[in-house]
């Protein structure tokens, strides 16, 4: 239950003091926001996955790191051009 609550309360941050422009200066419209929940959800998943494991080790540590994180930073900095030009 407090991980609903924290995702709605970084999108409810996020969106509350009217920052959130594209390059045009238009507000962001449902991508925007869909991507605004989903890189919540994952920071809260991830954060919960690194709370439950028992047993630290560096291959888990680059694991959780490199595979979650680099990942889907690499993800939207490919796919946003795509994004952008339509």
């Amino acid at each position: 239950m407090i991980e609903c609550f924290v995702i709605y309360l970084i999108t409810y941050v996020v969106y509350s003091n009217g920052h959130v422009l594209n390059k045009t200066g238009e507000t962001g419209d449902l991508w925007t926001f869909g991507m605004t929940i989903f890189t919540s959800l994952l920071y809260v998943v991830t954060n919960k996955l690194q709370l439950k494991i028992m047993k630290y080790d560096w291959f888990m540590i680059n694991v959780i790191l490199f595979l979650t994180y680099v990942f889907y930073y690499l993800f939207i900095y490919i796919t946003d051009p795509w994004y952008a030009s339509i």
